[in-house]
């Protein structure tokens, strides 16, 4: 890999902007593999610089790798997946409240509803089943397709390597999801949102936007102290008139009065909605 992170950056965001949004995100978490890699190859370079003596070399090696995961380049591929992960989590929410509104408008017309009505719902229910399996079959066949040019670029790797005489013997591995579907299809967008927010509150504390999107995060799985919080901390990085603020703050309180008028819900598990920043 080029770990060219800049363009994955601006590949990323652009994707984004056309709406696809696997692709958008499977270039965005490619800056942040590309650090854990930096990191987990520093760890050759401890025995190399004290059998060398390359004592001052070992201390820019140290003091960069306690600085890596602040870098502007992982910090802009984290703050714009975390913004995906958002948009995932808000368009299943809407789904599941289009849902239930449908499912409460359908009980309350059965008494009224005639025949005819009801066989038109179910004419629009069998077409609506038969499109959605064809976009199934779709995909399915896009998937085949995508595993099969993966597995035939693989084929021709490797029948490149058998013709070099010295390789350095490591095998490359086969992406199972290249454009990002299965990143996309994630169940637990927040529980992902909140693994990058975590390591971006260690490193880039200091940065508003990181405060911004925590507070966001937040917000969303009810935990209104840590909202709080990074509210605070965004407005001592920027003027309260600041329109990203002022648009945080009435969202964050407007959540606040729906959650009083809804009561008290039960704390969601780990697994669902995530277990990092709660103390």
């Amino acid at each position: 890999d080029m770990q060219c992170m800049w363009w994955e950056a601006e590949a990323g965001e652009a994707l984004l902007v056309q709406g696809r949004i696997g692709p958008a995100l499977k270039k965005l978490l490619s800056v942040e593999r590309h650090f854990v890699d930096i990191v987990e190859d520093q760890f050759d370079f401890h025995t190399y610089c004290l059998r060398k003596s390359t004592l001052r070399s070992y201390v820019q090696l140290l003091r960069l790798e306690e600085h890596v995961w602040g870098h502007p380049f992982f910090e802009r591929a984290a703050h714009g997946a975390i913004r995906i992960f958002l948009r995932l989590h808000d368009e299943a929410e809407a789904r599941a409240s289009a849902a239930a509104r449908a499912a409460e408008t359908g009980e309350a017309d059965d008494g009224s509803e005639d025949a005819a009505d009801k066989r038109k719902a179910a004419s629009k229910a069998r077409k609506a089943a038969a499109r959605k399996a064809a976009d199934a079959s779709r995909r399915e066949a896009e998937e085949k397709e995508a595993a099969a040019k993966a597995e035939k670029e693989s084929g021709v790797a490797k029948k490149k390597d058998k013709q070099t005489p010295k390789g350095d013997g490591e095998k490359r591995e086969v992406d199972d999801d290249p454009d990002g579907a299965k990143l996309a299809a994630t169940t637990t967008p927040l529980a992902d949102s909140l693994r990058l927010l975590a390591t971006l509150q260690l490193h880039s504390a200091d940065k508003a936007q990181t405060q911004l999107l925590a507070l966001a995060v937040h917000r969303r799985r009810g935990r209104f102290l840590l909202a709080l919080q990074a509210l605070r901390r965004a407005l001592s990085l920027l003027p309260a008139s600041d329109p990203s603020v002022h648009t945080a703050t009435v969202e964050l309180f407007s959540a606040i009065d729906d959650a009083l008028v809804a009561g008290p819900t039960p704390r969601p598990s780990p697994a669902e909605n995530g277990s990092v920043g709660e103390d």
